[in-house]
């Protein structure tokens, strides 16, 4: 199978992605990872191949990290930082979707749900934090408040809302 993974951010986002397509391309599939340009060489030292997106996530999480964290923040933070470069990271993404059979894709990287209704690949979210609603605590990109049970759901909703 023709797989292709979108993983926007930083290296902490980018590994796990690196090595999940390590392993399937040791089962026989051909995998593509479309992320950041600054990333190609330690996506290609794996034998994989690359997609480039433009951006630097390095400059908006040093901007946040000033600011002082703050999950929401950052949320808007990211799209604002992205917006300018939609077009430019629709179409690159759209040659790497390509005869592909799937496409995995982080919460953050944008477009891919889309690519994958306009090319009828199979797509599935991944990961790298828990996702699925839970009454505990808040979703990690809302604010970390104690409001109670009703409160946690309804971010994880409103996080998954804005997933695609």
């Amino acid at each position: 199978m023709k797989i292709v993974i979108f993983v926007f951010g930083s290296r902490g986002d980018v590994q796990p992605g690196v090595a999940l397509g390590v392993g399937l391309q040791k089962q026989g599939h051909q995998v593509s990872l479309v992320t950041h340009t600054y990333f190609e060489k330690f996506v290609r030292q794996y034998g994989l191949g690359f997609w480039g997106i433009p951006g630097d996530v390095n400059q908006l999480l040093s901007k946040v990290m000033e600011a002082g964290i703050n999950m929401t923040r950052f949320a808007l933070a990211w799209g604002c930082f992205f917006r300018p470069h939609m077009i430019e990271i629709l179409d690159i993404g759209l040659q790497a979707c390509q005869g592909a059979d799937i496409i995995l894709f982080t919460p953050f990287s944008s477009g891919a749900y889309h690519l994958a209704e306009l090319t009828g690949a199979r797509c599935m979210r991944m990961a790298l934090q828990p996702i699925y609603p839970t009454r505990q605590f808040p979703q990690m990109m809302t604010p970390n408040v104690s409001l109670g049970s009703a409160y946690n759901l309804w971010t994880y909703r409103l996080t998954d809302l804005t997933a695609h």
